[in-house]
């Protein structure tokens, strides 16, 4: 038990440097993007393990989760932090697939779509809502285990 809550803080906390890279100087946004979902699957898979016959679920995974990290859904006409989060939780969904209960992806994307809307309304330093973000997002993968 105490191993998986070292590599649960540990990639969360490498998943909170690479969000906060990618937010840094332009031309880091790979970091963010492929550096968090790396994270996130590799968080996933220390805690529940790794079946072969997914491999497939797991690429969809990834895929979904560099695009939710894409954007801010700004075209809503400003920053969506709510969106933001929901879709971030969403990118979850081919874990379906894997035994993961809709119910707790939709509660993992409700989770991030509030701690992340009020990280980045309340806190007004770019450095902890990005440094955040990055925390929760992969911080939140074991609420797809419960």
């Amino acid at each position: 038990m105490i191993q998986k809550i070292i590599w649960w803080l540990g990639l969360s906390i490498a998943s909170s440097i690479c969000y906060r890279i990618g937010g840094w100087k332009k031309g880091n946004k790979l970091i963010r993007r492929l550096g968090c979902s790396l994270l996130a699957l590799g968080l996933f898979l220390g805690l529940q393990g790794f079946n072969l016959r997914y491999w497939w679920i797991y690429c969809l995974f990834l895929i979904l989760n560099y695009a939710a990290l894409s954007t801010y859904h700004d075209y809503v006409g400003f920053d969506c932090w709510p969106l933001t989060g929901w879709f971030y939780g969403l990118a979850a969904i081919p874990l379906l697939w894997c035994g993961v209960a809709f119910w707790a992806i939709i509660g993992r994307a409700i989770f991030l779509a509030l701690t992340i809307w009020w990280l980045r309304e309340r806190t007004g330093k770019d450095w902890l809502e990005e440094m955040g973000s990055g925390f929760l997002y992969c911080g939140s993968i074991p609420i797809l285990l419960l």
